[in-house]
């Protein structure tokens, strides 16, 4: 005779959740997160893979996490980094000729938890204008003025019931990250808002 099926509620409810995290992002960005390695091989395939780093050569992704290093030294030394420095750094690589305001933003919030990242889920949801094309400085000033509207707009969300609401609801559904930022939290719900139509 089988074996009776044996089911321990408490446990099943951790797996769950836990798996959740896994599927969600959360717990990768949390271990990227807690594990800063700018030099290891691993944290950058694993943070590429993480924030779908693709079509990029091996020259970019040196050039870029070069750029995050230094960045990240600037920052230990106590020296504030912003997105217009970042910016202008990956710009004066040569292997980096495009403005890349996403990866600069991700890289910004890694570095300061508190700041946003821009994606297109980020840049649908909030309405963000950002320039395509001409001289790069334009682009610039452009990118910095937009970021700065998004924070913005960050800011004041983050004052309301609704925002505390969700992010009530995201400890909930995800009791062991309850330490991730309020922006970052923000950050997963309007992905997952957008990505899923909700």
């Amino acid at each position: 005779m089988p074996t009776d099926i044996s089911l321990n509620s408490e446990n099943t409810i951790t797996t769950i959740t836990k798996t959740l995290a896994e599927c969600c992002g959360v717990a990768t960005y949390k271990r990227l997160l807690d594990n800063i390695d700018l030099e290891n091989e691993e944290y950058r395939k694993a943070f590429c893979n993480f924030y779908n780093v693709v079509g990029r050569s091996g020259a970019w992704r040196n050039a870029f996490f070069e750029v995050f290093i230094d960045c990240k030294n600037q920052k230990d030394n106590g020296n504030e980094v912003s997105i217009r420095t970042i910016l202008q750094k990956l710009h004066e690589k040569d292997d980096i000729e495009n403005l890349e305001i996403s990866f600069a933003t991700k890289m910004l919030a890694m570095l300061d938890t508190s700041k946003p990242i821009v994606d297109k889920f980020v840049t649908k949801h909030c309405e963000l204008n950002f320039l395509n094309g001409g001289e790069f400085a334009e682009r610039l000033e452009n990118a910095v003025e937009q970021y700065e509207i998004l924070q913005q707009k960050y800011r004041v969300f983050l004052n309301t019931e609704n925002a505390a609401n969700a992010i009530h609801e995201f400890d909930n559904a995800f009791p062991e990250y309850t330490d991730i930022s309020a922006v970052k939290k923000i950050d997963f719900l309007i992905m997952w808002k957008e990505k899923f139509n909700s």
